[in-house]
C-alpha cells in the first residue's frame, strides 16, 4: 500500500487502484479474495488482520469511498 492505494506490479509495469485498508477482529489464516463479476472486491491478507477493500467504480470516479 502506498497511502490509500495498493500498488500491483508485474515486471516493470505498476498499477495503483483506490482502496481502503481495514483491520479485522482476528488474524486471517490464509490470503483470500472476494470477487464479483470478475472484479476483485476485497483481499484478506493471511497472517495479518489486514483487509484491503477496493472502491467501487462509482465511488472511485466521484472521489469518495
Amino acid at each position: 500500500m502506498q497511502g490509500d492505494k495498493p500498488v500491483f506490479t508485474i515486471g516493470k509495469k505498476s498499477v495503483e487502484v483506490p482502496a481502503t485498508l481495514e483491520k479485522g477482529d482476528k488474524k486471517f489464516l490464509v490470503t483470500t479474495y472476494t470477487a464479483l463479476d470478475s472484479k476483485i472486491k476485497q483481499i484478506e491478507l493471511g497472517g495479518t488482520t489486514d483487509r484491503i477493500i477496493f472502491a467501487t467504480e462509482s465511488a472511485a470516479s466521484s472521489g469518495t469511498k
